[in-house]
């Protein structure tokens, strides 16, 4: 199956973040100076950050592609339905807190 283009980019921004940010070659005992650690755990959150970006943009397209079907043809897609019970089943307490209730 071919690689979408948002995909793509994904992957590519994991390489350069790779690069910039993770050492060359590995330690065997895996000791490296403070520096490297914390260029390891900026890498850590910025693949955790891309990935993120990658999903919900995935989503947001799902989601508009489900809307502008009901849009155009009334058809209510499997998303679209789970999206609304999702939106009945959320409600905000007396903060504007979001909260979930699942029933049976």
């Amino acid at each position: 199956m071919p690689l979408s283009r948002r995909l793509r980019q994904v992957l590519r921004r994991l390489d350069v973040l790779e690069k910039h940010l993770l050492p060359p070659e590995f330690s065997l005992t895996g000791s490296y100076p403070a520096k490297q650690r914390d260029h390891t755990k900026a890498y850590l959150l910025l693949v955790h950050a891309e990935l993120e970006a990658y999903f919900e943009d995935c989503a947001r397209n799902r989601v508009n592609l489900a809307h502008e079907r009901w849009r155009r043809k009334g058809q209510c897609t499997p998303v679209l339905s789970r999206l609304l019970v999702f939106h009945h089943a959320t409600e905000k307490d007396e903060l504007g807190v979001l909260s979930v209730s699942v029933r049976d």
